[in-house]
């Protein structure tokens, strides 16, 4: 675990350095990503690190071996075929997935983040947990970051060009992570101020007509058959994640009228609010926890300073206090003490190659 803190701190201290000397105001994407290199590579260079580490790796080796991959989604077998037109070795699809990810993060970070905030992006993507989730689901932690992404878009201004422009993106991550796909129809509600919908009857009714199609793509697709006969369900609530979605709506909900004045805000609580009515439902649907990410894990990183932000001087430290505390007590139980995201002991490729000292 200490070389996740270590380069989360050498990565919070490059940016730190950056905002002091240059500022974030001009190249604000590239700064971020030479930011955030230090836990790229990291999650580049890891060896049989994360629950996926070993499908991949082997859908790699079996691609080079027998030409043809398992995976249904497009975009992924291009990016193998392109990948193994240069090397066998496994390691450059988790070296591709890990820079892309950290790509789209700071994408986002130049659309939706805060020049001041530099740093707590940085820590935020560690606390929340996404990037162990990029350790462990890295096709749909990409896809994840790359739907945010899109979702800038449309918050600009809803003319037929971004919203093409908005589509292009999900289904270039529906390529990667075919479940990105129900982002388009969400499209259509998630930029409405969550008052609105409940006092507008068409909005109900449009509310409704989107989640059915969700259900028929979700059924139609096989993604319910694959995610119970892959992960299946233990019956048990995803009670860290329900309790992190309510404190995060709760201190938001307080200054609601302040935080929705930005529209990536309204956007970025009503995944929120999603992200809780999929954990109150997380004993009944199939591997929880992957669904519910979809909607909070990279909206958190860019919602949550905002929401700190709206109290005043003297108050801020509470919310705050409160934010950091609950989130660092859920990293200490799933990450270290149990190491629910099989993440440590970390290894390197570069040890077990035999090149340079063991890590």
């Amino acid at each position: 675990m200490e070389y996740y803190v270590g380069a989360t701190i050498v990565s919070m201290l490059i940016a730190w350095g950056i905002k002091k000397v240059f500022g974030f105001e001009k190249h604000k994407m590239l700064k971020m990503l030479i930011s955030l290199l230090p836990l790229t590579v990291i999650s580049a260079f890891r060896y049989n690190v994360g629950w996926d580490y070993g499908s991949y790796s082997e859908a790699y080796s079996n691609y080079i071996v027998f030409g043809d991959l398992y995976f249904d989604e497009v975009g992924f077998k291009a990016i193998v075929r392109l990948l193994a037109s240069f090397t066998d070795d496994p390691t450059v699809l988790f070296a591709f997935f890990s820079l892309m990810t950290s790509v789209f993060f700071s994408l986002c970070f130049k659309y939706y983040g805060s020049n001041k905030h530099a740093v707590q992006y940085i820590l935020l993507f560690f606390m929340t947990r996404f990037f162990f989730c990029s350790l462990n689901i890295m096709r749909q932690a990409l896809a994840m970051v790359m739907i945010v992404y899109a979702f800038h878009f449309i918050i600009m201004e809803r003319t037929k060009w971004n919203y093409a422009k908005f589509v292009v993106i999900i289904l270039l991550a529906a390529s990667i992570h075919k479940l990105a796909l129900i982002f388009i129809p969400l499209s259509f509600i998630l930029t409405v101020d969550f008052k609105k919908l409940l006092s507008n009857v068409g909005l109900l009714l449009g509310i409704v007509a989107v989640l059915a199609v969700l259900v028929v793509f979700l059924v139609n697709s096989g993604y319910l058959a694959y995610f119970y006969s892959m992960f299946g369900n233990d019956g048990s609530m995803a009670v860290s994640e329900l309790c992190i979605c309510v404190l995060i709506l709760t201190l938001g909900g307080l200054n609601y009228a302040k935080l929705v004045e930005s529209k990536q805000n309204i956007l970025f609580y009503n995944l929120e609010i999603i992200g809780l009515i999929a954990c109150l439902a997380s004993p009944f649907i199939p591997t929880p926890d992957r669904i519910i990410w979809y909607f909070v894990a990279v909206p958190s990183i860019f919602l949550i300073p905002q929401i700190i932000n709206k109290y005043n001087r003297k108050l801020l430290l509470i919310p705050a206090f409160m934010i950091y505390l609950f989130l660092g007590i859920v990293v200490y139980n799933q990450a270290i003490a149990t190491d629910s995201y099989d993440i440590v002991p970390y290894e390197s490729v570069l040890n077990v190659d035999g090149f340079g000292v063991g890590v």
